[in-house]
């Protein structure tokens, strides 16, 4: 609860109007209206005579408000903890996504498209092995479907030979 509504609220929990305290404060009654609807706040001497007024300590008129002052900074700091996660979240998603730092991106394409192009990626996985480093983001996936295409390959690359020289085909004499 803010100043403002508890200030109104003790007031009408005693009985006053606001031109009944604006008269005691010798102030105007926009005045507590301000206060209550937390336009403004009342300086300390308004605040120990209205404590005398409505007698109340100060610490019943602040109390609440002090309490509502550490749970925003609680919130407050939650929130600035959640924003530093997404901030780093977002640093890390760009370095995932930035093509500047390496050539994984492209890497993992030219691997995945040599099988397409079997059994000529018997020549392009070599270049792949080469172009791969440890410091690129997908080395390890470029490594284990790099060795799988090669193996396609070379499957490939039997089969069309031995389709191409006949090899293994039986032939009938008649």
């Amino acid at each position: 609860m803010t100043l403002g509504k508890r200030l109104k609220q003790i007031r009408v929990n005693k009985g006053f109007s606001q031109a009944d305290v604006a008269s005691f404060l010798n102030i105007s009654r926009q005045s507590i209206s301000r206060w209550e609807t937390d336009k403004s706040y009342p300086d300390i001497d308004n605040l120990v005579e209205l404590s005398k007024y409505y007698e109340i300590s100060t610490d019943e008129l602040l109390t609440k408000t002090k309490h509502l002052q550490q749970e925003v900074k609680q919130e407050t700091e939650q929130m600035n903890k959640d924003i530093n996660k997404i901030e780093n979240n977002h640093k890390k998603l760009d370095q995932f996504l930035s093509s500047d730092s390496d050539e994984s991106w492209v890497l993992l394409l030219f691997t995945v498209f040599s099988i397409a192009i079997a059994p000529f990626g018997l020549i392009a996985i070599p270049l792949i092995f080469w172009r791969n480093k440890k410091e690129n983001q997908f080395y390890i996936l470029i490594l284990c479907l790099s060795v799988f295409i090669f193996i396609y390959n070379i499957h490939v690359l039997i089969v069309w030979l031995t389709t191409v020289m006949e090899i293994g085909v039986t032939t009938g004499i008649q």
